[in-house]
C-alpha cells in the first residue's frame, strides 16, 4: 500500500471526534497541496526522464501535475492561430514518445505500487492522445473553441489546483484516494464529467449510474 507521510501527527487524546477528524483532514489537504507544488518543478517532458520522475512521487500527485502539463501544452499550442494545428500535431509526437516509454518501463520487474501508477498514467495519456487527435481533426487554433473548452482542463492558479469544464470552475479537493485503479477515460465518461462539473458549478450534486 502507498503512504504518504504528515510532517506532524495527529493526536485525536482527548479531543472530540469532529475536531480531531478536522486536524486529521486540513493536515491531508495540506501536504498533498504541497507534494503537487513540488512535484511540478521536478517534471520533464523528456520521455526518459519522465519515466524516472513518475516513480519518485506519489500516483495521485503524478496524475495531477500530469494533467497540469497536458493543459499547459495544449495552450501553448493554441497560443498561436497560425500555428496551432502544426503544434498539436509536434506534441502528439512527443505524447507517443512519453507512452511507449512508459510501456517499455511497465515491461521491466518493477514494484507493484509503481506499476499501478504506469498503467493508470497510461490510461490519461491515451486519453490525453486522443484529444490532441480530435483537436486536430476538428481543425482547433484557439483555447477558445468549444472542441478544448469541452475538455477537462487543470490550471494552477491562486496557489491551488482548479479544474475546468465548459463555463464550470470546480477546485481541486486534495482528498487522498490512495494508489488505486482508474476508469477508462471515453467520450461517455466525459459526459459525464461535463454534467457533474456543471452540477457542482450551481451547487448541485449527481448520481451517475451504468456500466
Amino acid at each position: 500500500k502507498e503512504r504518504v507521510g504528515f510532517p506532524t501527527s495527529v493526536n485525536p487524546i482527548g479531543k472530540p471526534l469532529e475536531i480531531w477528524l478536522s486536524e486529521l483532514e486540513s493536515t491531508m489537504r495540506s501536504v498533498l497541496h504541497k507534494l503537487i507544488l513540488k512535484c511540478i518543478g521536478t517534471y520533464s517532458e523528456v520521455p526518459l526522464q519522465r519515466s524516472k520522475w513518475v516513480l519518485e512521487w506519489p500516483g495521485q500527485v503524478v496524475l495531477v501535475v500530469n494533467q497540469l502539463m497536458q493543459t499547459k501544452n495544449v495552450e501553448r499550442a493554441l497560443s498561436n492561430p497560425a500555428t496551432a494545428l502544426q503544434e498539436l500535431r509536434n506534441y502528439k509526437t512527443l505524447l507517443t514518445d512519453q507512452i511507449n516509454s512508459i510501456v517499455s518501463l511497465l515491461r521491466q520487474n518493477i514494484p507493484l505500487l509503481h506499476r499501478m501508477t504506469l498503467e493508470v498514467l497510461i490510461i490519461a495519456d491515451v486519453r490525453n492522445r486522443d484529444i490532441i487527435s480530435e483537436l486536430i481533426a476538428s481543425q482547433t487554433t484557439s483555447i477558445k473553441d468549444f472542441d478544448w473548452m469541452s475538455k477537462m482542463r487543470y490550471y494552477w492558479e491562486e496557489d491551488t489546483v482548479k479544474v475546468r469544464m465548459v463555463n464550470a470552475t470546480v477546485d481541486y479537493g486534495y482528498e487522498y484516494l490512495g494508489n488505486s485503479p482508474r476508469l477508462v477515460i471515453t467520450p461517455l465518461t466525459e459526459k459525464c464529467y461535463v454534467t457533474l462539473m456543471g452540477a457542482l458549478q450551481l451547487s448541485l450534486g449527481g448520481a451517475p449510474e451504468g456500466p
